[in-house]
């Protein structure tokens, strides 16, 4: 799915995923149009990265205000989750 953020409103959806689909969105774009874009933001995935450099090369890559969120929420359990229970023996 492919969301306008400054107008709050999804502007294209197709099924399944990937470089291919994504591509598809940027097929339907004129040159001038694709040239507009500014800034892409979606999760960490590799492939938007290329994706996006080869469709809107003047685009700047940012990530998503959801992934930001849920990348950071968990932060602060995750030294308490890698350190190793410590176990007393009361006599």
């Amino acid at each position: 799915m492919v969301v306008d953020h400054e107008r709050h409103r999804a502007i294209w959806a197709h099924d399944g995923y990937g470089r291919d689909v994504f591509g598809l969105f940027f097929q339907t774009l004129t040159p001038e149009q694709r040239a507009s874009i500014r800034v892409v933001a979606g999760d960490g995935a590799r492939w938007i990265d290329s994706c996006v450099h080869e469709w809107c090369p003047n685009a700047e890559r940012a990530p998503d205000g959801f992934h930001i969120v849920s990348w950071t929420s968990g932060a602060p359990d995750n030294p308490r989750k890698q350190q190793k229970p410590l176990f007393c023996a009361i006599p």
